[in-house]
């Protein structure tokens, strides 16, 4: 069982050539836990960033990770809202005997697809996807307890939907700010961790 976290949000610094790049490799193997929860992807202006997860996962373990992506350096100067040239990131997921169990695939290309549409990013600056692989009597139960919806107070916009084959669940929540995105993942990721483990999740950081 472990977490695995950064110390603070990784931020992909203005480039004139290339592109910064991440890849991950996971293996989970029978009744593993893993919570793989970094802190928020900024990408500066003119960035381009490709990051890549490959989770081999067994039926009886527990994958949850996340991934919250801000629009920029929203309040440096002036502020810079998706004026980053690429974000791609693709997790990828399959059981140890190879079987597939999805595949999704996020690019951003803000200069050529406006993302401050509707059906994209509309309104909204923060988004955050957070996948949990687990076996369905998890799944199910976790699913039933997801508040989703609008919440006008923290102005957010959650939800949870089935991943195929039976392998989880993914939740979705798009925010104005960071902060109150960051809160409905850490109430899903204690859904999670009280359903699977029976444990809390650890308190807050001040600085996170």
């Amino acid at each position: 069982m472990a977490l695995v976290t950064t110390q603070s949000a990784t931020k992909i610094h203005q480039m004139d050539a290339n592109f910064a790049a991440q890849t991950q490799r996971l293996a989970l193997a029978h009744n593993a836990y893993l919570e793989l929860l970094p802190g928020p992807t900024i990408p500066h202006r003119h960035s381009r960033y490709i990051t890549q997860t490959r989770a081999t996962v067994a039926e009886s373990a527990t994958l949850l990770s996340a991934e919250v992506l801000q629009p920029g350096r929203k309040h440096h100067g002036e502020g810079e809202l998706f004026e980053y040239d690429l974000y791609s990131s693709t997790p990828t997921a399959d059981r140890p005997d190879g079987t597939p169990l999805f595949t999704e695939k996020l690019v951003a290309e803000p200069w050529r697809h406006p993302v401050r549409r509707a059906g994209v990013m509309g309104k909204f600056h923060v988004v955050a996807t957070v996948t949990l692989i687990t076996p369905r009597q998890h799944a199910g139960k976790i699913f039933e307890q997801v508040v989703s919806g609008a919440d006008i107070g923290a102005q957010c916009l959650a939800g949870a939907s089935r991943l195929p084959h039976d392998a989880g669940l993914v939740y979705k929540v798009l925010g104005m700010e960071t902060e109150p995105v960051t809160s409905k993942v850490r109430a899903f990721w204690d859904l999670v961790r009280h359903e699977v483990t029976g444990a809390p999740i650890p308190a807050a950081r001040l600085w996170g």
